[in-house]
């Protein structure tokens, strides 16, 4: 359902329920669609050299398709939550599912290391400051 029309429509209105989103993308000269973008949509402005490391993330054990991916910041889970469930009937709605958090501390060492030590997205122990909080995430529409 990712892919479907009516779901690709609502990403990618920038007019729409998720204009903020696409707002502070434009607002830092960036696009939500860049060339050479290895996921589905960037709500988040991303430079020439953090596309690249977003890409370099397959060779530390993370897999990111540009059919059903797309790059947020973990704030914004809930407004693009709200806005598939207003808009989009729900057999007809992708699931949004957490499937890492990024943040500029991250090393591709530290991908590799969260990589080989499980599947499963790390979970932060203990306090973590407010950067890793609002970093962002990858997020695939089920």
């Amino acid at each position: 359902m990712a892919n479907a029309n009516h779901v690709v429509d609502l990403l990618f209105d920038p007019t729409g329920p998720l204009k903020e989103l696409h707002d502070r993308v434009q607002e830092a000269g960036c696009s939500v669609d860049p060339e050479g973008n290895p996921v589905k949509i960037l709500f988040v402005p991303c430079t020439e050299n953090q596309l690249l490391e977003l890409e370099d993330l397959a060779a530390h054990g993370y897999e990111l398709c540009r059919k059903k991916h797309i790059l947020a910041l973990q704030a914004d889970h809930k407004v693009i939550d709200q806005a598939l469930r207003a808009h989009i009937a729900r057999a007809h709605r992708p699931e949004l599912k957490k499937v890492a958090r990024l943040s500029a501390r991250h090393t591709p060492g530290d991908w590799e290391a969260e990589a080989a030590s499980s599947s499963q997205v790390k979970k932060h122990e203990g306090r973590r400051d407010e950067e890793d909080q609002e970093g962002p995430i990858i997020e695939r529409p089920g």
